[in-house]
């Protein structure tokens, strides 16, 4: 054979190879389908995968779609038609919703495998649609959305408001399903504005539209405290509905409105279901008092008020008190509101007086003293307040009170006199305390320089301040590992890990090989998972395929696949594993988890 027929027969030889190569790899299909394409805003339901003659095929993933919420939720073994025959097909699971109406297109999706591309169909979920003619919308579903189910109302009685006015508000959470747990609820906030929020709230049943409803309340109130623009930020609520169990759905069908199967298929397989609701932004426009017809004496209140006024006594003797009440009641801003005016009268001394304030009201009790036998009368007291219903000033006048002045005894004027005396001399006293401390303490001289002067004292002033440093810099180092994303993701799945194999440790004695081997397996999926940075429900043994197994021992890779096993025998067949077995493999999980801490990345 000649040079050049020898070349030519490699040269094909070659093609021939690569033809064969390309050959081998095969465009595979799966089928994309949906339990329901036509769901309400924010109710669940499923996509399925599903591959024929394709049992090791990894759940793809999904990518994201704006408006919809997809997590994986299981697989399972099923069967598929290919050419009018049933073969053997491997089922993946998706729990998706659609968050807002419209019409969302799923796929197709494409990915590589062993060399093998998979290509699937699309398909489209139009979410709120109505249903087709002549087809029923489901059950609970089509009359009323899960808006008018469960849903959250800011009520806000005004958005013109004068400056200084206190306007009441309410946070109410309406839901017809009463199996309610973990509410959660913001606060309310605003920007510039004064957001007297409560702490207490209070529930009820109350019929709207002819449903029952439980209705959760929590009372708030809010201030502008200049002329201008303001916005209370939206508020947000995240309960979970929890499905009733099944012996107690008889004696609660009434207060439920008959909607049982509506939650069991809202709520899904899991008995429970968090939901978040929010407040839409509410903007407030708040306009000055007016100027015209502004009383001098007014102070600032504002609110629809009351005001009375009352003497503790209608006859004192000279030189004696009286106290006077003056009660302020209604709504309105108290912060505003200050002591009612009274005029000054020859013969009558004010003393300061005590203020006090509850929920919707304010009483001054004022004592004052009578100090001539003219005083005939307690002066005229006066509250002006602006109210914002009737958008005009107010001046209440109360007063003035008639009283009688009597003459002290003469006992009483001796008694006196002798009170006055005795205060006298402990004036005295006092005072000649006071001069000989002042003459002790100016003979005193500093016989020796203070410590903290001293330069060996030095060195401790700087220590809190190095000490603080230090600690600032280790702060900075934890939050930095904190928020680097594979030191974080190895320290979770650390600590997630350990508590596992606690609780695993305690069910050794109980018995239960096969709860026992599913909390492994639960273990290895969500340590493995979390480390890779994955969902954890998708993890199984061909995850030693994707890991990095430089640097691992070879014996570390034979415990994975040997515990993967092990849990699946537990979990698909009937097996019996004895308490040694079942150390036996919470000690391979332990030394699995043990090892691969020890590497920074997977």
């Amino acid at each position: 054979m000649t040079m050049a027929r020898l070349r030519t027969a490699v040269l094909l030889a070659g093609m021939l190879a690569i033809f064969a190569g390309i050959a081998d790899a095969r465009d595979i299909g799966f089928t994309l389908r949906l339990k329901d394409n036509r769901p309400a805003p924010g109710r669940q339901t499923y996509l399925e995968m599903v591959f024929p003659d394709a049992l090791d095929v990894p759940a793809p993933e999904v990518s994201f779609i704006k408006g919809v919420s997809i997590t994986y939720d299981r697989w399972n073994l099923g069967k598929a038609l290919v050419g009018g025959q049933e073969v053997p097909a491997l089922i993946y699971t998706y729990k998706i919703a659609g968050l807002r109406k419209g019409s969302y297109a799923i796929g197709p999706i494409t990915f590589e495998y062993k060399g093998n591309i998979y290509r699937s169909n699309a398909v489209v979920m139009d979410v709120g649609a109505p249903p087709p003619a002549g087809e029923a919308a489901p059950s609970g579903v089509h009359a009323v959305g899960i808006s008018k189910r469960i849903y959250l109302v800011l009520e806000v009685p005004k958005t013109t408001v004068f400056v200084n006015e206190r306007v009441p508000i309410a946070l109410k959470f309406y839901s017809d399903w009463f199996n309610i747990d973990n509410m959660a609820e913001g606060a309310i906030k605003g920007d510039n504005i004064i957001i007297d929020d409560s702490v207490t709230k209070d529930s009820k049943v109350i019929e709207k539209d002819g449903v029952n409803y439980m209705m959760i309340q929590r009372p708030a109130a809010f201030t502008a405290p200049a002329a201008g623009r303001f916005t209370i930020k939206p508020v947000t609520v995240t309960v979970d509905a929890v499905i009733y169990d099944k012996d107690d759905l008889r004696s609660k069908l009434n207060t439920l409105n008959d909607n049982v199967a509506f939650y069991e298929e809202f709520v899904g397989p899991s008995k429970k279901r968090t939901i978040e609701l929010s407040t839409e932004a509410v903007d407030i426009i708040a306009v000055p008092l007016p100027t015209e017809g502004r009383p001098e004496d007014f102070t600032g209140a504002v609110g629809d008020f009351s005001f009375d006024l009352s003497a503790s006594a209608a006859e004192v003797r000279l030189g004696g008190e009286i106290t006077l009440t003056m009660t302020i009641k209604g709504p309105g801003n108290y912060s505003s509101v200050s002591l009612p005016r009274m005029r000054k009268e020859a013969g009558i001394k004010l003393y300061e007086p005590r203020v006090i304030r509850g929920g919707n009201s304010v009483i001054y009790e004022q004592v004052i003293r009578v100090q001539s036998p003219d005083v005939k009368e307690i002066p005229e007291a006066v509250f002006t307040f602006f109210n914002p219903v009737g958008k005009r000033y107010i001046s209440t006048r109360k007063g003035p009170l008639k009283i009688s002045v009597t003459a002290p005894g003469p006992g009483e004027t001796a008694m006196a006199e002798k009170a006055k005396e005795k205060a006298k001399e402990k004036a005295e006293e006092k005072k000649g305390w006071v001069d000989g401390l002042k003459e002790v303490s100016s003979g005193l001289r500093r016989r020796d320089i203070p410590l903290y002067r001293k330069r060996s004292f030095l060195p401790f002033e700087t220590l809190p301040l190095l000490i603080a440093l230090a600690g600032a810099c280790v702060y900075a180092v934890m939050r930095y590992l904190q928020r680097h994303p594979l030191y974080a993701a190895s320290f979770a799945a650390s600590r997630k890990a350990r508590e596992g194999i606690i609780r695993a440790q305690s069910m050794i004695s109980r018995g239960s090989p096969q709860e026992f081997y599913n909390l492994l397996f639960r273990i290895l999926q969500d340590y493995l998972g979390t480390r890779r940075l994955k969902p954890s429900e998708g993890v199984t043994s061909r995850i030693i395929d994707e890991i990095d197994t430089s640097g691992i021992g070879q014996d570390v890779i034979d415990r994975i696949r040997k515990v993967f096993y092990e849990c699946y025998i537990a979990k698909y067949t009937q097996g019996s594993f004895g308490p040694d077995d079942m150390r036996n493999t919470l000690d391979a999980v332990t030394y699995i988890v043990e090892n691969l801490n020890r590497r920074a990345e997977l």
